[in-house]
This record gives structure tokens, C-alpha cells and sequence, in this order.
């Protein structure tokens, strides 16, 4: 087998869970050159190491691109770099408070939007359209974080009292 049917094989893998994620000339070129002589499993390594580098590198870069992935990938390592990509997306998540008349509110949009918070927005019965909670349901979803060991990060926005002041600093 030669080494360009390698690449498109182990291409193709990744292509079943996320199709367009991934060129086959980018995990050629993470590859680089291999030297003649290596023993097939050697070349099947050096391949997928290139290709999961070349996976880390674009979700390094932009952890949001998990969601192009299925929930589970069958591949080990992979689904771990997942995992990370999903844990790290979450981590930048921000959650808007908003008090009024009505009680305080928080919008959750971004939350919903992302893969793990999109899991437990719909574990709790919330589903995916529903982008603000108020104080109780706010804590349903805090709770189940606490459960997996995570705090949400909670933004709070000025009102328009302090708005209209903060414009004359």
C-alpha cells in the first residue's frame, strides 16, 4: 500500500465523523517526508500521528469545531482530543445575568450552543432553543456541573443606571 492510499485511508476514517473537517493535503503535510524502508505499522503510526496532530492543531485553535464530530468517534485517542476541545469550549462559555421587574434571568445562549452544555441543557428538559432560564432552573443547571466538578462562569450586566453613569467617566 502505498503511502498517498494510506493517508486517503486513514483520511477516510476521520471523514466518517466529520466530513469537510479535514483536507487530505493537510494531513500531508503534517506528515512530511517518511523514509524509505519502515515497516508498514511504522508508516500507519507516523499517518495517524500526523492526522491527530492535525486534528489537536485546528481544535487548538478553534475548540468550537468539536460539534462537527459525532458524540463518539470509536477511536480512543481521538475521542479524548475531543473531550479536551469540548471541556476547553465550555470553559469560555459566558453567562449573562439580568435582573428586572420580572425577577432575574440569565441568558444561557452560549451555554446551549456548546456540546457539553447542549447535553445537559437537554438532560434537564430544557432542549436546545431555550437560550434564558430564570433563578431555579438557573440552579438545575448549576448543580448538574457541580456534578462533574465544574463552576459556570456568570457575567453580570450593568443596568442602564449604570450604564448612563459609566458614559460620563
Amino acid at each position: 500500500m502505498s503511502l498517498e492510499e494510506r493517508v486517503a485511508r486513514w483520511h477516510g476514517i476521520i471523514m466518517q465523523h466529520a466530513p469537510g473537517f479535514l483536507s487530505a493535503a493537510e494531513v500531508a503535510a503534517a506528515l512530511g517526508t517518511i523514509e524509505e524502508g519502515l515497516a508498514e505499522a511504522m508508516v500507519d503510526a507516523r499517518v495517524q500521528r500526523a492526522l491527530l496532530g492535525a486534528v489537536k492543531a485546528k481544535l487548538d485553535a478553534d475548540p468550537t469545531l468539536n460539534r462537527s464530530f459525532s458524540r463518539s468517534t470509536g477511536w480512543k485517542i481521538l475521542d479524548q482530543l475531543l473531550a479536551a476541545a469540548r471541556l476547553k469550549e465550555l470553559t469560555h462559555v459566558k453567562i449573562v445575568k439580568r435582573g428586572g421587574s420580572g425577577g432575574v434571568r440569565y441568558d444561557v445562549g452560549e451555554l446551549a450552543d456548546s456540546f457539553y452544555g447542549a447535553e445537559i441543557m437537554k438532560g434537564l428538559g430544557f432542549g436546545t432553543r431555550r437560550r434564558v432560564l430564570d433563578k431555579k432552573e438557573f440552579e438545575k443547571v448549576e448543580a448538574e456541573f457541580a456534578k462533574i466538578k465544574l463552576t459556570l462562569p456568570e457575567a453580570i450586566e450593568p443596568t442602564t443606571t449604570e450604564k448612563f453613569f459609566a458614559k460620563e467617566d
